[in-house]
């Protein structure tokens, strides 16, 4: 059937309507305030904070980038009148995490491009990888604290989470491109750190989705309520220390190459190993992308982020 000229314009003025009464201003509230229990909040400005406002473009994938990186921070302001009262704003976390990932690359190419001897460029290279990696999984783990788990359960927690870890992943690559390309650059004339950059490109397939499942085996951290409130006591088990070895494995699997291919500066006759290196390097890549692919790809992920959901309910989630 072909609707007919009445029906058209009635469907249009309609539309029309229906634009021009969308309640806006309620939308931009429940946007900032997702949970809906923080309340209203009083109007603060960077400037009152003695900070300067940074604008964001006002294109679409900006607008996917801050619905997908920002964060509520929650902190305490004494004012003599008013007493003590909470304050609630949103930070996109590329403003923080960007300028100084990018600030530390660049001064690693730089200390990297200066320092002449083999010893001083291992030590620069495996302390600055080692402090990324530990850092990464730490910070990336803590995250899961600000998780409300009536959230997930509210719609499909496959789906959710599955969006949720492609964001992360997102986030991660984007964070760790600038140390990328500085263990790039030093590939040039120290040829072991190219080995490095792979094995950040395999943690940024990694480390987002598996940081959480590690988390959750732990039971740490606890839960983060309204207000910056802890669901309970951050303790340590056996648990938290199994975990820190499974990140010491998993960092020592990944610089495997990196110390294959060192040999070979070292021992030149051992040229096979370079060989050897690269073989262990694509193995890596592509169980890394097998990982991601099954984590937040695969519909087949139901039974890990349902044994995620079930952990969270157990150590106190809600």
């Amino acid at each position: 059937m072909r609707p007919g000229p009445i029906y058209v314009i009635y469907a249009l003025a309609l539309l029309i309507l229906s634009i021009a009464t969308i309640p806006r201003r309620r939308i931009r509230e429940l946007a900032t305030n997702a949970y809906g229990v923080l309340g209203e909040q009083p109007s603060i400005t960077l400037r009152r904070l003695g900070a300067r406002p940074i604008g964001l473009p006002r294109t679409p994938p900006w607008r996917i980038i801050w619905a997908t990186s920002t964060t509520n921070l929650t902190f305490m302001m004494n004012s003599p009148p008013q007493g003590s009262r909470a304050v609630s704003m949103r930070i996109n976390i590329f403003i923080i995490l960007l300028p100084l990932t990018t600030s530390f690359a660049i001064a690693y190419c730089i200390a990297a491009l200066l320092i002449h001897g083999t010893g001083a460029q291992v030590f620069l290279s495996v302390f600055s990888f080692y402090i990324i990696y530990l850092l990464l999984y730490v910070f990336s783990a803590s995250t899961i604290s600000y998780e409300r788990l009536w959230l997930s359960l509210s719609i499909d927690p496959t789906r959710y989470f599955r969006y949720r870890m492609g964001a992360r992943t997102l986030i991660t690559a984007i964070a760790l491109l600038p140390w990328i390309t500085a263990y790039a650059l030093q590939g040039m004339h120290f040829r072991p750190a190219i080995y490095l950059a792979m094995a950040l490109v395999s943690t940024v397939m990694m480390a987002p989705a598996l940081s959480w499942l590690v988390a959750a085996y732990a039971g740490q951290p606890p839960q983060v309520r309204e207000l910056q409130i802890m669901q309970r006591p951050m303790t340590y088990s056996l648990r938290a220390l199994l975990i820190l070895l499974f990140i010491l494995i998993t960092m020592s699997i990944y610089m495997t190459p990196y110390a294959l291919a060192l040999l070979t500066v070292y021992y030149p006759g051992l040229a096979t190993l370079w060989t050897i290196s690269t073989a262990l390097t694509a193995v890596i890549l592509i169980a890394s992308a097998a990982f991601l692919y099954y984590a937040v790809v695969s519909e087949r992920s139901r039974g890990i982020w349902a044994w995620l959901v079930n952990r969270l309910s157990e150590v106190g989630y809600v």
